[in-house]
């Protein structure tokens, strides 16, 4: 079985690692992809990667620009 993952995508100019205070204290077997959406120059390029992430995430997670893109 795969292990759980989730998408996290932070607000715009913030640490793509911004949100994984919200992680730190649960017991999560999960794994953690941040995306850094940031390091992009243009839009069809960072959808381009998004599509690359995994197919079978359990959670997308995206604050203020983040959760647009989500």
């Amino acid at each position: 079985m795969d292990q759980p993952t989730i998408i996290s995508l932070s607000g715009w100019a913030q640490n793509p690692n911004s949100l994984d205070p919200l992680f730190s204290n649960q017991p999560l077997n999960h794994k953690i992809i941040n995306f850094d959406y940031g390091q992009f120059s243009n839009v069809e390029d960072c959808f381009n990667q998004i599509t690359k992430l995994p197919k079978n995430h359990d959670v997308v997670i995206g604050w203020s620009l983040g959760g647009q893109i989500a």
